[in-house]
C-alpha cells in the first residue's frame, strides 16, 4: 500500500495515509509510506479542468527504489479519483524506480455526467 502524498505543505490531507494504514492492517499487506514523495508543489486542482490537471501533476512525484525486492508490487491509495491525473503521475514515478503498481484504491470518485465525462 502506497498512500498518495498531499500536495499541500501545511494542513496536509490525512485521508490517503489513514486509508492505507487501515487497509494494510486488515489485509496484512505491507505499507510503504516513504517510497513516494512530492518532487515539486502543485496547484490545488479543485477548479482546474481536465487538461490543466494532467499538466499540473506531470512530474510532480519522485519515488525511491525498492530496498528489498526489485519490481515489488504495490497498490496506490487515494481519497478521491477525478480525472486520474494524480494517480497516473504517482504510478509513473513508482514504475520508473522499479515498483509495479497493481492498481488504485479510492474512497470516492467524482460523478460522471450524461456524456460520460467526469464532472469537475
Amino acid at each position: 500500500m502506497v498512500p498518495i502524498p498531499s500536495w499541500k505543505k501545511q494542513s496536509t490531507n490525512p485521508l490517503p495515509a489513514l486509508l492505507a494504514r487501515q487497509l494494510s492492517l486488515r489485509l496484512h499487506w505491507p505499507l510503504e509510506v516513504r517510497c513516494l514523495i512530492r518532487s515539486r508543489p502543485v496547484l490545488g486542482q479543485h477548479r482546474l479542468g481536465r487538461e490543466l490537471r494532467w499538466e499540473n501533476q506531470r512530474g510532480s512525484f519522485t519515488a525511491l527504489r525498492p530496498l528489498h525486492q526489485p519490481r515489488r508490487r504495490v497498490w496506490l491509495v487515494d481519497d478521491i479519483l477525478t480525472t486520474g491525473a494524480t494517480a497516473c503521475a504517482a504510478a509513473a514515478a513508482l514504475n520508473s524506480q522499479g515498483w509495479r503498481v497493481s492498481g488504485l484504491i479510492c474512497l470516492a470518485r467524482t460523478p460522471v455526467n450524461r456524456r460520460g465525462q467526469t464532472v469537475i
